[in-house]
C-alpha cells in the first residue's frame, strides 16, 4: 500500500487589492475584492464558502503612489 503525505492546513490566507483614491469612501471595491479573494482561497482548501462570517479579518492599508494597497489577512480558527 502506498504512503500517504499529509497536507498541512493552510493557516493564513493574503489578498491584496489597490484602491486608486487615498479617500476612504473610495476604498469599497478593493475591501470587497479582498474579501472575495480570501473567501475564494479558503472554498478552494475546501473550507466552507461562508467561512468568513463571523471572522476577524486584519486589513492593512499602505499609501502608493495614487492612491492605497489594502491587504486583508485571516487565520482561521483552529478546529
Amino acid at each position: 500500500m502506498p504512503e500517504t503525505e499529509t497536507v498541512p492546513e493552510q493557516t493564513e490566507y493574503r489578498a491584496t487589492a489597490e484602491a486608486s483614491s487615498p479617500h476612504p469612501e473610495d476604498w469599497g471595491r478593493a475591501v470587497s475584492v479582498v474579501l472575495q479573494d480570501l473567501a475564494g482561497q479558503a472554498e478552494s482548501a475546501g473550507r466552507a464558502a461562508d467561512a468568513l462570517r463571523d471572522a476577524e479579518v486584519l486589513l492593512r492599508i499602505e499609501p502608493i503612489d495614487e492612491g492605497v494597497c489594502i491587504t486583508a489577512t485571516w487565520r482561521p480558527a483552529a478546529a
